[in-house]
């Protein structure tokens, strides 16, 4: 379910209810408050700062906090989950037609494995040289 959402940083980047939903905030994870949380894909235009840079996220659920305070900094982020299935979008091909000034890949430690990296898995040739 596509999600367009505007405003200041309140508005656009959390969910303060997360705050008021159970009557003890701690025993629930925090992180669902920066970006509802996680989804597939996120893709985040700072209209107040056009000529910062773009970034493109490759994360897991850890960077949600992350990629808000970032975005007063650049002109947009766009993020996927890398633990989803990403067989509809080609990584390799994307991050090369988009020209994104910054890549950033989060994964948290005890998450390093194979399945946390399924993206540029096959050898290509860069400049003529293997």
């Amino acid at each position: 379910k596509l999600e367009k959402r505007s405003g200041d940083f309140v508005q656009a980047l959390m969910e303060p209810s997360v705050l008021t939903k159970n009557d003890n905030i701690y025993t629930d994870s925090s992180y669902s408050l920066y970006l509802n949380g996680i989804t597939y894909y996120e893709n985040i235009i700072n209209h107040e700062n056009k000529e910062g840079p773009s970034m493109f996220m490759i994360r897991d659920s850890y960077l949600s906090p992350v990629i808000s305070f970032l975005m007063p900094m650049c002109s947009s982020i766009e993020a996927i989950w890398s633990l989803e299935d990403i067989g509809e979008l080609n990584i390799e091909n994307y991050v090369k037609e988009k020209q994104f000034d910054y890549i950033i890949v989060e994964v948290y430690p005890y998450n390093i494995n194979n399945d946390a990296f399924n993206f540029f898995k096959e050898e290509t040739l860069i400049s003529g040289n293997k």
